[in-house]
C-alpha cells in the first residue's frame, strides 16, 4: 500500500468495500499504518496498539477492540492534534461492543473516510 500525503485520499486495498464484503486483516493493518502516520505528522507522537501489533494472518482475528482503537486514535487527531489544519469535524463512529457487534465493511469504510479527511 502507498500512502498519500495527509489530508488526501489514501490508496486503499479493495478500494470499494460493498456492504457485506468480508474484511481482512490487511484492511485493519493498512488503517493502522495510515492513522499512525497521520497521528505522528499531526504532532501527537507514536501510537501503540494494545493487541496484535502487527496483525498476523495466522494468529489475529479482527475484533471490536481493533476497530475501537482505530476510532480512538482518529478522534485524538480531530480533537487534540496541535498541527491539525483540517476543517472536518469528528465523525460519529459506529458503536462497537466486543464479542457482540459483528465487524463488517461499514466500519472499515467509515474509518477510511475519516482518515482521508485528516490534514496537518
Amino acid at each position: 500500500m502507498t500512502l498519500a500525503t495527509a489530508g488526501s485520499a489514501s490508496a486503499w486495498e479493495d478500494e470499494q468495500l460493498p456492504s457485506g464484503f468480508g474484511i481482512r486483516r490487511a484492511h485493519v493493518q493498512e488503517l493502522r499504518d495510515a492513522i499512525r502516520q497521520r497521528h505522528e505528522s499531526c504532532g501527537l507522537g507514536p501510537i501503540t496498539w494494545s493487541l496484535d501489533d502487527p496483525l498476523r494472518e495466522t494468529v489475529s482475528a479482527i475484533r471490536g477492540i481493533h476497530i475501537r482503537e482505530l476510532q480512538t486514535a482518529l478522534a485524538a487527531i480531530y480533537t487534540n492534534a496541535p498541527n491539525f489544519t483540517g476543517t472536518a469535524t469528528l465523525p460519529n463512529f459506529s458503536d462497537i461492543t466486543d464479542l457482540v457487534t459483528p465487524i463488517n465493511s461499514s466500519h472499515i469504510v467509515e474509518l477510511r473516510q475519516a482518515t482521508d479527511l485528516v490534514a496537518c
